[in-house]
């Protein structure tokens, strides 16, 4: 189990990191070494650090903008975790919702509201690693142990007892 947990964490990081990228790229308005007048750009990243999902801890790296005006609706400000983000939104994609349900669902779940067009540069730039993903060398054989138990209550002079039989 955790050959597959560190897989997906494999695939997961990275593609989080491209949807960060991409996410400041949606907002600013233009490709990130593309030439442009605005006056607000790009400015690196805040520093590294590591945040916790349901499949461990993955390190990041936020993007900033040089007027300090953005910023990330999928990591908010000094926060640690994004549990349950990676499998929604994973999830949602996989079902082949168009972009604008995929923007409800993720404004219904997490409360963050991303436009249909930064969805669809997201899904555009996670898309090369998902193929990726999809054509990995698989193991030929994955162990798996099924482990089965029942448990009675039982009541013996006034106490509680639990007795477990594990198959």
């Amino acid at each position: 189990m955790s050959d597959m947990y560190t897989a997906w964490k494999d695939f997961f990081a990275p593609a989080f990191q491209q949807l960060l990228d991409a996410e400041m790229e949606s907002k600013l308005g233009y490709s990130k070494n593309e030439r442009t007048d605005h006056e607000n750009y790009r400015n690196g990243y805040y520093p590294e650090r590591t945040v916790s999902t349901e499949m461990g801890d993955i390190p990041i790296k936020v993007p900033r903008d040089r007027n300090g005006e953005i910023d990330s609706n999928l990591v908010l400000k000094y926060s640690r975790t994004v549990n349950g983000f990676d499998e929604k939104v994973i999830a949602i994609y996989a079902l082949g919702l168009s972009d604008k349900d995929i923007q409800e669902q993720i404004k219904n779940i997490f409360g963050c509201n991303l436009s249909p067009d930064m969805i669809s540069d997201i899904t555009d730039k996670i898309i090369p690693e998902i193929q990726e993903w999809k054509k990995r060398r698989l193991e030929e054989v994955y162990p798996i142990i099924f482990i089965d138990a029942t448990h009675f209550h039982v009541r013996d002079n006034g106490q509680n007892f639990i007795i477990e039989f594990v198959i």
